[in-house]
């Protein structure tokens, strides 16, 4: 008996260093992620005595990754938005609530379409405000026509690179033709063929602002 508690012992002992190894290895984490996980850390470890080690592992692994993967995406919403990022932040703590994404995943989605929307408009604050109100409409037409908020982001940014196909999965029409109309009808351009990237852009929020009413808030009904 002495020999087998040696033996688990031993053991235990192996695969908590290899846990906290495991953990400081952990693809991206910064050293200000390994200080917030400290405490947490040495309680993953006094809890290896009384449950499987496997599952506190993987629990440990992901945790950590769920922390690597919200420290990158602040750091994304700063580097896009810089004074304006405010915008992104007050509606990223109620992002999982209020439109079923997590704060990691909204700042994602908002520096992805937010980015192109500074870009063509050079309008940073307008960029923040409205990369928030294309998300929502992003998750609408998820819930609507299925598929992920992700996916339906994504399609959002394929238009406003000019690649209308993607969003066509979400019953709305981006073609050039279809948003340079728009933007000669908005008053933006006298031409079809003197649009440019800011009336394009705003031409694209107005069509994508007005999906069927059948998605819109189709996640808030959800819910």
């Amino acid at each position: 008996m002495a020999d087998r508690k040696s033996i688990i012992r031993v053991q235990f002992l192996a695969d908590a260093s290899q846990l906290d190894r495991e953990m400081r290895r952990a693809e991206g984490t910064t050293e200000t992620t390994r200080k917030k996980l400290g405490d947490f850390g040495k309680a993953a470890v006094a809890y290896l005595g009384v449950q499987a080690l496997g599952a506190v592992k993987e629990f440990v692994g992901d945790s950590v990754r769920a922390f690597s993967d919200l420290e990158q995406s602040q750091g994304g919403t700063q580097a896009v938005f810089g004074e304006s990022a405010k915008v992104i932040d007050d509606f990223a703590k109620r992002s999982a609530q209020a439109i079923g994404l997590s704060e990691a995943e909204f700042r994602t989605a908002t520096t992805l379409i937010g980015g192109q929307l500074k870009r063509m408009t050079g309008d940073v604050q307008f960029a923040a405000e409205q990369s928030v109100e294309l998300t929502r409409v992003a998750a609408d037409l998820a819930a609507t026509y299925g598929g992920t908020t992700a996916e339906a982001v994504q399609a959002l940014g394929a238009a406003f690179r000019g690649e209308a196909d993607p969003a066509e999965r979400f019953n709305l029409n981006l073609k050039a033709s279809v948003v340079n109309a728009k933007a000669v009808e908005m008053g933006l351009a006298a031409t079809e063929k003197a649009v440019d990237d800011n009336a394009r852009a705003h031409a694209l929020l107005a069509l994508t602002m007005e999906p069927p009413a059948a998605a819109h808030g189709a996640v808030a009904r959800e819910a």
